[in-house]
């Protein structure tokens, strides 16, 4: 059974300025409770807090299947910002322009690595990256990485969460891993996890993507009260903003992203899919985000993921190109189940009887919501009835009125 987290809470003791509990509030009403006393503070300002961190996120590592088998519990607070960009020199390896109509100089070239077949007919040159962006750090089960403050957090690395479970990371910024280069780094990587919250954190100037899930399972995963930053120096289309955002590709993968501030991208926010071996349908329940200065692609569905999109204010009056697709679908058979103002009357016959509830319109400004938001009835398919119920009826969305205002004022850390 899938039971999307909703809500959390934490035990403070100010006395010895320890988290103790971490709670997590399920929407089918169950509650989840790591013990966390064993609780580390690392200072940015420590000689060596870049290895203090490594071990605390994982003490133990597989060498075969290269996953963290350190499964501890541990409350892990980052006090200011650590720095890997320099930790592991750099490399050179060959790579091209891959900015689109190859922007000039003066506008930021986007660069990509050599790999699969981005540079076929291209002219390769020598890129310049720093290794640690290429080696995001490991992070083993029952895990919570919490920064202290609004300015806490990695810079240069992101981190990878592979075969574990029970992971929070909040409030934490992950910043400039080798920005100009794709394949430069992810900021945060699932591959075969579970149980992973995903909250008031802030993300920017980030190689490739923000958030990658796949190919393993990425299940139980909430990404929520987000800043998601693309503005960069290198956008792919000359416009200073970030194409690769978010890629899902995860097995049979359940997650909600929730009330994030999604700004300043071209393309991925998100892209879903998953490897075509694979036979279950994956569930992504996308609510309660304000995307505001996107161009050309927003939510780039599939016929093997289930894209519910509800709630969320396409806010884009201020869009420089003003060129804005907020769902941008693959095919005529792509799971797309996405209200707006004119079909909401016929997306609630479907809602009520297949979520046990009523859906919530998106709305939107600076284009055509017939080429946005679609309802697909077959997204709603009998044959995952129940998953679908407790996956999305549980959720409430908030009012989309007040996404705006309540996002502008909580995305990020606090």
């Amino acid at each position: 059974m899938y039971c999307p987290i909703i809500n959390w809470s934490t035990k403070y003791n100010k006395r010895k300025a320890t988290i103790s509990f971490i709670f997590l509030v399920t929407a089918c009403g169950s509650k989840a409770s790591l013990y966390e006393d064993n609780v580390i503070i690392i200072n940015s300002s420590s000689n060596n807090a870049k290895q203090q961190l490594q071990q605390a996120l994982c003490s133990g590592m597989s060498n075969t299947s290269q996953t963290c088998t350190d499964n501890t519990p541990k409350t892990i607070k980052i006090n200011g910002v650590i720095d890997f960009t320099n930790a592991d020199g750099k490399s050179f390896k060959k790579g091209c322009v891959y900015s689109n109509n190859q922007c000039a100089d003066t506008q930021g070239q986007e660069q990509i690595l050599d790999v699969q077949y981005y540079c076929k007919g291209k002219s390769l040159f020598n890129i310049n990256t720093n290794i640690a962006g290429q080696k995001p750090l490991l992070i083993g089960s029952n895990k919570t990485i919490i920064g202290i403050g609004k300015y806490s957090g990695i810079k240069g690395t992101g981190l990878l969460l592979r075969g574990v479970k029970n992971i929070t990371i909040k409030n934490i910024n992950i910043t400039d891993i080798n920005e100009q280069v794709i394949w430069g780094g992810d900021a945060i990587t699932v591959d075969n996890s579970s149980n992973i919250l995903i909250d008031h954190n802030y993300i920017a100037r980030i190689g490739r993507q923000f958030v990658v899930t796949g190919w393993g399972s990425a299940r139980n995963v909430v990404i929520s009260n987000n800043n998601f930053d693309g503005k960069t120096g290198y956008g792919h289309y000359c416009d200073n903003r970030h194409y690769w955002n978010f890629l899902f590709l995860g097995a049979n993968q359940t997650i909600t992203l929730k009330q994030n501030w999604i700004h300043n991208t071209s393309g991925r926010a998100p892209e879903l899919g998953q490897s075509n071996s694979v036979s279950g349908l994956g569930l992504v329940h996308i609510l309660n985000n304000l995307y505001q200065s996107n161009y050309y692609m927003g939510v780039r569905t599939n016929n093997k993921v289930l894209a519910f999109v509800e709630a969320n204010d396409f806010d884009n009056i201020n869009s420089l190109k003003g060129n804005f697709k907020p769902i941008f679908k693959e095919s005529d058979n792509d799971l797309i189940f996405a209200p707006y103002a004119d079909n909401i009357a016929q997306a609630n016959t479907y809602c009520n009887s297949k979520i046990g509830r009523s859906c919530v319109a998106n709305i939107y400004s600076n284009y055509s919501p017939s080429d946005a938001f679609e309802l697909n009835s077959n997204a709603l398919s009998m044959k995952y009835d129940i998953e679908i119920k407790q996956f999305i009826g549980k959720a409430k969305p908030i009012s989309v009125d007040s996404v705006k205002s309540f996002v502008l004022k909580n995305a990020g850390p606090q």
